[in-house]
């Protein structure tokens, strides 16, 4: 039964690169002829998005027919409750993508009873491609990754949040750590799970900008999750995911998360 299982896992990654990489192809085609347009949200929405999420809806639809999707850009049939779902951001980084910037990717993740199993993160122009498998480690172009285990925090450290985090924590003088902001979320925890930053806040992403760096961070050796109230996952039921923010902190270990996590605990 376990070789089964370890089986579709191995498959369902395979898939799962393999579609990371034609959606990266994808949209570095379509930066050519785009068009720009912004959401209610305020967030940049672009046909790459609109493009790429319809083709990775199509793929996994067709080669995992019983199975759920759950992307950034729509919900078409989605449910909470079933076994297997897909968790999409077809392009994160948007206006990175839009104004001409490099750092942009696509993030897919299956969830297995609302525990992440394997995800992807692809970023084309990087020529990055981050992935990982429950109980399998770390992979960065095939070649193992894993946090940097630091004792302390100190001043030739960096961190990453997302702009605005400001509004919401005392950050300023309170972590200790240099600050950098790269206007994507999944590039931002990549840089948790392979080393570069001590630890990423974000106050208000949604389940797509998380699920994909979950098990990539925790199979590199960091920790991650919900900053405040129940875990991130498993995923429940009585959540509308597409509408809720969940304030995050990703670290390098457990031992930072634990120096970092209660100096977030208040909001500003």
């Amino acid at each position: 039964m376990q070789t089964d299982h370890k089986q579709k896992l191995e498959e369902n990654l395979t898939f799962a690169k393999a579609l990371a990489l034609k959606a990266g192809r994808l949209i570095t085609e379509l930066s050519h002829n785009d068009y720009i347009s912004t959401k209610i949200d305020g967030t940049t929405f672009t046909r790459a998005d609109k493009e790429t999420d319809e083709f990775i809806y199509e793929q996994i639809h067709y080669n995992y027919p019983t199975d759920n999707i759950l992307s950034e850009e729509s919900t078409r049939d989605f449910k909470s409750h079933v076994n297997n779902l897909w968790i999409v951001d077809p392009l994160d980084g948007s206006t990175n993508y839009s104004q001409g910037l490099p750092i942009w990717g696509v993030s897919i993740s299956k969830l297995i009873n609302g525990i992440p199993s394997i995800s992807v993160l692809n970023f084309p122009i990087l020529d990055i491609l981050c992935y990982a498998s429950i109980g399998q480690g770390a992979f960065v172009n095939d070649r193992p990754i894993s946090t940097k285990q630091f004792l302390t925090i100190n001043r030739s450290s960096i961190f990453t949040c997302t702009s605005g985090t400001e509004r919401h924590y005392n950050i300023k003088n309170s972590l200790g750590a240099k600050r950098r902001t790269f206007g994507s979320t999944i590039y931002e925890l990549y840089l948790v799970a392979n080393g570069n930053a001590i630890f990423s806040i974000l106050p208000k992403p949604k389940i797509w900008d998380i699920a994909g760096a979950y098990l990539i961070i925790k199979e590199a050796g960091g920790k991650i999750d919900a900053i405040k109230d129940q875990p991130l996952f498993p995923t429940r039921n009585n959540i509308d995911y597409m509408n809720t923010a969940i304030p995050t902190l990703a670290t390098s270990s457990p031992q930072i998360w634990d120096e970092i996590s209660p100096l977030l605990q208040k909001d500003k």
